[in-house]
Order: structure tokens, then sequence, then C-alpha cells
């Protein structure tokens, strides 16, 4: 029984010492949000660049 009652135990420490920022669970994450970031700018600088130019002709 104490085995049932350490795993749930473990699990709430390991959340609370995450939600805190201690956990080592938690230093992975930074690195795959470091990339998410750097691959929208790209994403989204194509679009803005094609819009500006299809509204010059657009207009004449």
């Amino acid at each position: 029984m104490s085995k049932f009652l350490m795993a749930p135990a473990a699990l709430v420490v390991m959340l609370t010492l995450a939600a805190c920022g201690d956990a080592p669970a938690e230093t992975p994450p930074p690195p795959p949000a470091a990339e998410a970031p750097a691959a929208v700018p790209p994403a989204a600088t194509p679009p803005p660049a094609e819009a500006p130019a299809a509204t010059p002709p657009a207009s004449n």
C-alpha cells in the first residue's frame, strides 16, 4: 500500500517543483520553446512581404 501512496506523492512533488521551476523536467521545455519562436518569425515574414508587393498592382 505504501508504494501506491508513494507514487502519487512523488508525482505531486515533481509537479510542485516543476511549477516552481526548480525541477529538471522544466529544463527540456525551454530549448523547444526557443526553437518555436525562431520558426514563427520566418514563416510570418514571407506573407507580409507578398502582401505589399501584390497591393501596388491591384491599385493600378
